[in-house]
């Protein structure tokens, strides 16, 4: 459990999105990559969203596994 929502950190909620152009990880909050200026779309930041729900879940479920 966390006591304190760092910015690095993305285990409670989804706080990246990876720029398909350059690699690079920025904050969801963000409209365009940093180090390349690719503009993010609703469609790349729901990805993102959904991409870390779906490793939220593997990770939960490999957890309870062991």
């Amino acid at each position: 459990m966390c006591y304190v929502c760092l910015p690095g950190c993305d285990n409670c909620k989804p706080k990246f999105i990876w720029c398909e152009s350059c690699g690079n990880r920025a904050f969801l909050l963000m409209n365009e990559c940093v180090s390349c200026g690719r503009k993010f779309t609703e469609v790349d930041k729901q990805k993102a969203i959904d991409d870390w729900r779906k490793r939220k879940a593997e990770t939960l479920e490999k957890s309870d596994n062991e």
